[in-house]
């Protein structure tokens, strides 16, 4: 979904009616929350949009957040508009920290997220079993009160649960402003994963949305919450299906943007790499095009190989000698890219000391899962 200016500062303004400052200010197109909680986004300055702003503003906006008694924080784009703007924040001794990807869409996507609603309400109040999930098991007693707080404070929002003999097994918050449905707190207990219980969930709040004439939601993820993320990658692949790249586009960044150059992929070295070791290859497999994918990637590194620099690859690079130590070959059962078959022609070759795992569910990545450290 491609947003305008005005977009953006209605998805700014219902992010705040959501977490419910104390009060907000305004200051030459910035929203300036005040609040003395944890909300982070209930007391950090935002643009109400992504153009150029100057620099001179942040020691205007700081001292009206140290007036307040609070320490200053920025929300800020990865847009280059802003680029200016980093140098002189590290100059005055502001980091960069906890990145956020907003996610936003059509309310059709989030209806084809699950097929009934049964067991969830939406209610003008939380009740003790919601707080409980919402809040959780462990949750500092200062940041909890502070949630509750900014709960009562927020109008507009209906808090959302999904029962089952009684028992609350998934809850969320939908607070519907300025022509959005944004969704907040969504949790599932942790027994109770993978069933589809969040789809649930937020198919009630896209129809209560639809009730009152929106056509659009957004959601605010942390760019660390991998569950969260990957949540949304159903709804990505269906948009993509239908031309529309947005979503999948908008996923993909959460992986890095410019201020993460280091956690991004080197293109330039994958090339050198892969039109050395690979390509050459290619030609020679005859594989046919890929059922599900086609063959896009393979006339992607055809016409970039074509033309790129690289090094000449001997014959013993690719011989596989009988493995000499205990090797532990790990694949992803839902792998597109290296899936399984290809771990069982390894362990073929390396021998009696291979053993091959699969990881059902898991996609390419599998030694980067935090379960494999078990």
């Amino acid at each position: 979904m491609t947003l305008s200016p005005a977009d953006i500062a209605s998805i700014e303004r219902a992010t705040l009616t959501a977490v419910a400052p104390e009060r907000v200010e305004t200051l030459d197109g910035w929203l300036l929350p005040m609040d003395h909680g944890t909300v982070g986004r209930a007391h950090s300055a935002v643009p109400l949009h992504h153009g150029a702003h100057d620099p001179e503003l942040i020691d205007g906006i700081a001292q009206r957040y140290r007036d307040a008694g609070l320490r200053p924080v920025f929300r800020l784009p990865e847009a280059p508009s802003f680029e200016a703007w980093w140098p002189v924040l590290t100059a005055r001794g502001f980091k960069s920290e906890q990145p956020t990807l907003t996610q936003t869409g059509a309310l059709d996507g989030l209806l084809s997220l699950a097929r009934d609603t049964e067991g969830v309400s939406l209610d003008l109040r939380p009740d003790a079993a919601w707080m409980a999930m919402f809040l959780g098991e462990g949750l500092d007693p200062v940041d909890g009160a502070s949630r509750s707080r900014a709960l009562s404070r927020a109008e507009g929002t209906l808090f959302a649960s999904l029962r089952e003999g009684g028992q609350t097994l998934a809850c969320g918050a939908a607070s519907f402003a300025e022509g959005w449905l944004s969704m907040h707190g969504l949790r599932t207990a942790a027994s109770q994963r993978g069933r589809g219980l969040a789809g649930q969930l937020i198919r009630a709040m896209a129809l209560e949305a639809q009730r009152r004439g929106i056509t659009r939601a957004f959601l605010q993820v942390d760019a660390a919450n991998v569950p969260a993320l990957a949540a949304g990658l159903p709804h990505a692949i269906a948009e993509a299906s239908e031309g529309r790249m947005e979503a999948l586009v908008g996923l993909a960044s959460s992986f890095g943007g410019p201020r993460q150059r280091a956690a991004q992929l080197a293109m330039g070295m994958h090339f050198s790499v892969v039109c050395a070791e690979d390509a050459p290859r290619m030609a020679a497999a005859g594989l046919p095009a890929g059922a599900d994918f086609g063959d896009g990637m393979l006339r992607l590194y055809q016409r970039v190989c074509a033309d790129w620099p690289r090094g000449s690859v001997g014959d013993d690079f690719y011989r596989m000698l009988p493995a000499r130590s205990a090797v532990l070959v790990l694949s992803g059962g839902a792998d597109p890219a290296t899936p399984p078959r290809h771990g069982e022609r390894v362990v073929q070759a390396l021998g009696p000391l291979a053993r091959h795992w699969q990881v059902a569910q898991a996609g390419h990545g599998v030694l980067a899962l935090g379960c494999m450290s078990d």
